[in-house]
């Protein structure tokens, strides 16, 4: 299959990603300067999260009993409907943040059956050897939009308002729609679907490959060390680390996650120009990703050198690119197509949950024994992290010959 059938989900999603950074920028933007409450604001991240997970969990149920097209079809349209009556609605349920607080927590729910669903979509359009290529592609241009939402989404709000860039939100959605109801023509049919599995089976088929299938399961092991790791990275963590170690004023926390974000942006263009490398060397690409990406945490620990920390910031986002796409053309291919969206559901449960216990052991260590540590611990972690990778070696060898005596 050749990889222009992929085109039009890549334009989908990196427009789906745009709408959801400006939606978030503009609610949050829109509380804090309703209430003047950082609390409130945070809630909003958190409220988005919790709904998520808790639809995550009946997602496989929705896959089980509705064809994987009909679902791709019917669920971006619903968030779409959802947020064409929110803005519609904004001016008079503006005044009642418990309101807002419940258009959040809906559209929250249409996302947490929607993203497995696009999860699995790039295996369905790709061969098994382009995998890598288009999620690169994928990362680049996600991580470029995500760039431009944050830059200019609160400039625009100021400028414009919240319901004139909720209209312009919701048009962007609406595009995405679209292109993506030409990437459903792309797919290949299935059968009806036809299931005598109890919606407790079915909601804990995903569960149970996790924890059998020994390459999901590590490559999960992995992703829940480097989340709780990747705890050092949230807001309030960096700020403390630029004041405090390198005595630079609040300018200087963007420019850390710009240069980040710049080097995600170069990470996906290397690994797009090496996929065919990185194709052969699933799991030696994730490990030397994950290593790398320890040994800079490790330096941007120690150093207290602002410039230095910059261009550290920008080198970790190769590693981590090569570093995930590895990981998540590991796991697309490890897993039936049909189970892939399960799988996706508890692996998002478990890293959600991670995320937000390692945002706790994060803010614990570093008020005990200061911010410079937690990047020391955060380092360490995903080096023990890069081991567990090789253990993934046999089992690649082992699934590569049976696909090799399947096409003899």
């Amino acid at each position: 299959m050749p990889l222009s059938r992929f085109y039009p989900f890549l334009t989908a999603r990196s427009l789906m990603t745009l709408a959801d950074v400006m939606y978030i920028m503009i609610l949050t933007t829109f509380v804090y300067q309703q209430t003047s409450s950082a609390t409130y604001a945070a809630m909003l991240p958190v409220l988005r999260m919790v709904a998520s997970m808790s639809s995550g969990f009946t997602s496989p149920v929705l896959v089980d009993r509705v064809r994987f097209t009909r679902l791709l079809s019917v669920l971006p349209v619903s968030k779409l409907v959802v947020l064409l009556i929110f803005t519609a609605l904004f001016d008079p349920i503006s005044q009642y943040i418990g309101l807002l607080f419940l258009f959040v927590v809906l559209i929250s729910i249409v996302d947490g059956w929607t993203n497995p669903i696009l999860s699995t979509v790039t295996p369905r359009l790709v061969e098994n050897d382009e995998l890598v290529k288009a999620n690169s592609m994928l990362s680049m241009f996600n991580q470029s939009i995500s760039v431009l939402g944050f830059a200019f989404t609160g400039v625009l709000v100021v400028l414009w308002g919240s319901t004139i860039m909720l209209i312009l939100t919701s048009a962007i959605l609406l595009i995405s729609v679209l292109f993506l109801a030409v990437t459903i023509k792309k797919i290949e049919p299935e059968e009806k679907v036809q299931t005598k599995k109890t919606s407790w089976k079915a909601m804990k088929e995903g569960w149970v490959i996790l924890w059998k299938n020994r390459a999901v399961r590590i490559v999960t092991i992995m992703d829940i060390v480097e989340s709780i790791a990747g705890g050092v990275w949230i807001g309030a963590i960096t700020l403390v680390f630029v004041k405090e170690i390198l005595l630079q004023n609040e300018a200087w926390w963007g420019y850390i996650n710009a240069s980040y974000y710049i080097g995600t942006i170069l990470g996906g263009l290397l690994a797009f120009t090496i996929s065919r490398y990185i194709k052969k060397n699933l799991v030696i690409s994730m490990a030397v990703g994950s290593f790398l990406f320890g040994i800079l945490t490790l330096l941007y620990g120690v150093n207290s050198t602002p410039w230095i920390a910059l261009l550290i910031c920008v080198v970790m986002g190769p590693a981590y690119q090569i570093r995930d796409i590895s990981q998540q053309t590991i796991l697309q291919t490890s897993v039936g197509i049909a189970q892939l969206p399960k799988v996706y559901s508890a692996h998002s449960i478990v890293l959600s949950s991670t995320t937000s216990l390692s945002i706790l052991i994060i803010g614990v260590i570093s008020d005990w024994y200061g911010v410079r540590m937690v990047y020391l611990f955060s380092g360490v972690g995903v080096l023990l992290s890069s081991c567990l990778a090789f253990a993934l070696l046999p089992l690649l060898r082992k699934q590569k010959k049976e696909q090799e005596n399947q096409t003899t």
